[in-house]
């Protein structure tokens, strides 16, 4: 895409990647592995920026049936652990 100059506009990333300490992340891969626990009905994952300056992933989730929410950090925590931690934020 140019503008009236004749300059390329830059649109930002069509994607979901997210860099975080210097890791390029794909959301939807955090996400696949949150819809993969049992009774997960519903997640989105974002980067979200804490307020010492450090930048996190943020798991939002609907359940069908009460989980352990230990468990779910568990099993995120093996594919996450090199470049964040991750919030779980459980919504209706």
């Amino acid at each position: 895409l140019y503008n009236e100059n004749n300059e390329i506009v830059y649109l930002n990333r069509l994607d979901n990647q997210v860099k975080i300490r210097g890791f390029r992340i794909e959301l939807e891969e955090i996400e696949k592995i949150i819809f993969n626990f049992p009774d997960i009905k519903n997640c989105v994952v974002m980067k979200k920026t804490l307020s010492t300056g450090h930048d996190t992933l943020c798991a939002y989730y609907i359940e069908n049936n009460p989980i352990n929410i230990n468990e779910l950090k568990k099993t995120t925590t093996k594919f996450t652990n090199l470049y964040a931690s991750t919030i779980f934020y459980k919504t209706r």
